[in-house]
């Protein structure tokens, strides 16, 4: 069952947005979620996704070189701060990419907003 709804410019490399450090954009919303969330609909500009507590990950792919460090907030505390109730987040981006994620996976992994 789809609880909520999470829409994004990006919902993997918010940090890596060309516009992040532009004139104006950090007080622009880029980021809103809807449905089983306290006070939904909810918007949020890149400052204050900035401010939120962020944890730092370490990971190699297969598709670059060496090891890479990744200092973001974690999706699962994000979802708890603000009250989410559900087994599946929905998110959508700017693009209009779709995928669901078991909130589940969110427990057994640190997803990062990045």
């Amino acid at each position: 069952m789809r609880i909520f709804i999470v829409t994004c410019l990006h919902i993997l490399a918010l940090s890596a947005l060309p516009l992040a450090g532009a004139a104006g954009t950090e007080s622009k919303p880029v980021l809103q979620v809807t449905g089983a969330v306290t006070d939904a609909p909810i918007s949020f500009t890149m400052a204050q996704i900035q401010e939120m507590p962020a944890t730092t990950l370490t990971t190699s792919t297969v598709v670059t070189d060496g090891v890479h460090q990744f200092t973001e907030v974690l999706l699962r505390d994000f979802l708890v701060e603000l009250e989410a109730a559900g087994d599946t987040l929905v998110a959508t981006a700017l693009n209009d990419y779709i995928v669901d994620i078991p909130l589940s996976d969110l427990e057994r992994f640190d997803v990062i907003m990045a």
